[in-house]
């Protein structure tokens, strides 16, 4: 297995793309040159000298969190699920081990271009070859396991809450694997954006060295991939074959066709954030077109989606 980065001229390719990733999850980035990292590695990364107390520092918010949480909460989870824990607190914006990702490249999409103002990223992760990875490794026989990875990644979230609090008291050198995990009860927000979230069982080391490493990668092959161009369909299944991790680049100039065409889809702020916050945050899609609009212009872009009669036509 191996990452594979691909940078693509026009929305319809992503769209062509879209369809040969099914089984995949994905992330939006606003910037394309931001690696995958946790906010919770983000913030320690901003003081000096916390990193490697970064795990002690974690355990401490999540028990400050959940001896205050019950003055907002009407029905707090228990104390001992942990995950679900952890994605309350990332809800609200407290800093967690968990990275958002979605089962939708769509809305992954929407999360990357919103508000982006330079060349953006979707990253997507290979599902199933993240399940067989992890499987062996949280004790699950993948030969007769009867979990179904694409439905329920709550139950895998479940087999390593039990790792995770051993990983917290223990002494002994860590394990270095990423996993997929969802809580069993979904807040709405969370529905809607048909999301999940990515789990190293270490935080002693950067999200993305982890992520390698569970696929027995070398970190650097996540961080300095060579640039492919998107040329047509088959050479774009050719690099998606081995590939456990995808980078997609959407330059700038494709921003404006991404947006209109989410918004025509009802991927938009507004469905995304329910509520009057999330409608509000929508409006800027009016001021945002505008200004892609001159962007498409200058760059050409009309002139190439008129070119652009079947790319990835087999």
């Amino acid at each position: 297995m191996n990452c594979v980065t691909l940078r693509l001229k026009t929305w319809r390719e992503a769209r062509i793309l879209a369809d040969e990733l099914q089984g995949w999850i994905f992330r939006g980035q606003q910037d394309a040159s931001w690696s995958l990292s946790t906010t919770l590695q983000r913030a320690g990364q901003q003081a000096q000298g916390t990193s490697l107390l970064l795990g002690k520092i974690e355990h401490q918010i999540i028990e400050e969190f959940q001896r205050r949480a019950h003055h907002f909460l009407i029905d707090a989870p228990p104390l001992e699920n942990l995950i679900e824990w952890m994605a309350l607190i990332q809800h609200f914006g407290g800093p967690t081990r968990l990275l958002d990702f979605t089962s939708s490249f769509y809305v992954a999409a929407f999360f990357a271009v919103e508000k982006a103002s330079s060349e953006c990223a979707i990253w997507g992760v290979n599902d199933h070859a993240l399940f067989k990875a992890v499987g062996p490794l949280l004790g699950v026989d993948m030969k007769e396991s009867l979990l179904p990875y694409w439905q329920v990644p709550h139950r895998m979230g479940a087999l390593a809450e039990t790792m995770l609090k051993e990983n917290q008291t223990s002494f002994a050198q860590p394990k270095h694997f990423t996993f997929e995990v969802q809580p069993f009860r979904l807040n709405e927000r969370l529905a809607v954006q048909q999301g999940r979230f990515l789990c190293p069982l270490s935080v002693d080391v950067p999200f993305i060295h982890s992520l390698a490493a569970t696929f027995g990668l070398p970190h650097a092959t996540l961080s300095d991939t060579g640039i492919e161009d998107f040329i047509e369909l088959n050479h774009a299944r050719k690099l998606l074959n081995e590939a456990a991790v995808i980078k997609i680049l959407l330059p700038l100039a494709t921003h404006h066709d991404v947006l209109q065409d989410l918004w025509n889809m009802n991927v938009t702020a507004a469905t995304l954030f329910p509520g009057l916050d999330g409608f509000a945050r929508s409006l800027h899609y009016f001021l945002r077109m505008d200004n892609l609009w001159s962007i498409k212009y200058e760059s050409g872009g009309f002139d190439a989606a008129r070119n652009d009669s079947s790319p990835g036509a087999e």
